[in-house]
């Protein structure tokens, strides 16, 4: 591969400096926006720890989203970081890269919460897509978090951790329960303990505060703005909380891809199977991760990078084919 030209820039989008990493090595190649999860997790260090393949069949953009990490600002308006909004600067954003790569359309991936966002960009605004790239996609959050409550409540029993039972006995597995922090933290340990949360082997959350203090390519003060950015986007936590895609008849007019962990109970396979089963698109694939939970692209990346050729590949063929 080319020489890969990293930078890291801010641009006005709709108001607000917000910022991006760019990774680019041939102006021709078809670019891909990526947008993360949390709401208000920015995913570029993993991007930067792992070797995915991504820039093997793209330019990308991996861009912080408003209120998060580059793009956070403590004079922000809170009501300024709301659903309707990021949908606005994500168009804004796709209109930047098309105009700097001066190209026709790009390609959209989301990953968790950035799924939800993508999939309704790319249902709003089919014209600027080759296509939508959802991975871990977000379906319908109750259901996915009501599934993840029995799953550790489960695995607890059957490893006979009882304390791990009390503690989860605590709470009911209801809308009140998921917006609650202290659960939030209490379900994320033991998501990643049993296998179902960011890795399907064993992850621990300080593991990605050290490996962001140790990131050379964010300031002292864009690292402090990282933790920031959690509290900063709680509206839209709220709004995944009540998401379901699943009762809308989705449909496209762009082709879709999900690529789901087999493992996953952060955002449910199941779940994500059964909109991938009911939405409609001009072309649509299914891809199971056997080995992998929350993070296909960093814990199966030989995979990905394939699965991303083949998407090219076809998306290639059938734009010149004229379908």
């Amino acid at each position: 591969m080319k020489h890969l030209t990293k930078i890291k820039k801010f641009e006005n989008i709709n108001g607000v400096e917000q910022g991006m990493f760019l990774h680019f090595n041939d102006m021709k190649k078809p670019i891909l926006l990526f947008l993360h999860g949390g709401p208000g997790n920015p995913e570029y260090l993993f991007f930067e720890q792992f070797e995915t393949g991504i820039e093997q069949q793209f330019n990308v953009c991996f861009w912080e989203q408003r209120g998060a990490g580059l793009s956070y600002h403590k004079n922000l308006p809170a009501e300024t970081i709301n659903f309707e909004q990021l949908i606005e600067d994500t168009l804004a954003v796709t209109k930047y890269l098309k105009n700097h790569f001066q190209q026709e359309k790009i390609y959209l991936m989301g990953h968790s919460w950035g799924t939800y966002l993508g999939i309704e960009v790319a249902r709003r605004f089919p014209e600027h897509f080759h296509a939508y790239i959802g991975v871990s996609q977000v379906a319908n959050t109750a259901k996915s978090e009501v599934e993840a409550y029995h799953f550790i409540v489960d695995t607890a029993k059957q490893n006979g951790e009882t304390k791990v039972v009390r503690k989860m006995a605590l709470y009911a597995p209801d809308q009140e329960t998921f917006l609650s922090m202290n659960y939030f933290q209490l379900r994320s340990k033991y998501l990643n303990l049993y296998g179902g949360g960011i890795m399907h082997q064993k992850f621990k959350m300080s593991t990605i505060l050290f490996r962001m203090l140790g990131a050379r390519f964010y300031t002292l003060k864009e690292k402090i703005n990282m933790i920031k950015s959690i509290k900063a986007s709680e509206e839209l936590l709220q709004t995944l909380i009540k998401a379901d895609l699943t009762d809308k008849g989705y449909q496209l007019e762009v082709p879709v891809y999900l690529l789901q962990g087999k493992y996953d109970k952060q955002t449910s396979y199941l779940q994500a199977k059964k909109l991938f089963e009911q939405l409609e698109a001009p072309a649509k694939q299914f891809y199971t991760f056997e080995q992998a939970a929350h993070s296909p692209m960093f814990e199966e990346s030989p995979l990905f990078q394939q699965i991303l050729s083949d998407i090219v590949v076809a998306q290639n063929e059938a734009e010149t084919k004229g379908v």
